[in-house]
């Protein structure tokens, strides 16, 4: 994918960011349930498991901005992915921003941009420093395709039955490799 800019200092914005737990309880009662489902379904293979396990061991719980909107579908399940994820093997430390935050308007148009869109969700990997050291966006490669040609029930699909979640997975880990 083409991000806009590469986060140099993101320390202050992790910082303002909410925890996942805040995040989610802001749900109201339709997207909570549609989350409450796509937890559920969500599940990673063992291997993938051991790969984020280890992913910890080595440097600690990874700073993760992750830049959403709580009504938007893509997100709903993306966010549920990675907190079966960091429930099962701890290996992200997760703050939430809303894109829409006039607070950080600025901060989306300059680094949060996806092929020049506002796409969400972002998840936003920082070093111990504040900088960026890897970062995914919008949808596993199979959805985004799929919804560029316009195959909206495919998308649905596939995350009606959780399998996004190896897809998922596979480009956290090349993002952070």
């Amino acid at each position: 994918m083409v991000w806009s800019k590469t986060l140099l200092n993101g320390k202050d914005l992790f910082q303002r960011g909410i925890t996942y737990e805040e995040f989610i309880g802001r749900y109201d009662e339709r997207q909570k349930a549609r989350f409450d489902g796509a937890y559920e379904k969500a599940h990673f293979g063992e291997d993938d498991l051991q790969w984020f396990r280890r992913l910890k061991e080595e440097r600690g719980p990874i700073a993760t901005l992750v830049i959403a909107e709580n009504w938007c579908g893509d997100c709903i399940m993306c966010v549920a992915a990675l907190g079966k994820l960091q429930e099962a093997t701890g290996a992200f430390d997760l703050r939430f921003l809303y894109r829409d935050d006039p607070a950080i308007a600025q901060e989306v148009e300059r680094y949060f941009l996806t092929w020049g869109r506002k796409k969400i969700p972002v998840f936003v990997f920082l070093d111990e420093e504040g900088r960026e050291i890897g970062r995914y966006a919008s949808r596993p490669y199979t959805q985004e395709m799929a919804g560029l040609q316009g195959d909206h029930e495919k998308v649905k699909t596939l995350y009606q039955d959780g399998s996004y979640c190896r897809e998922l997975a596979a480009e956290l880990k090349a993002a952070l490799a």
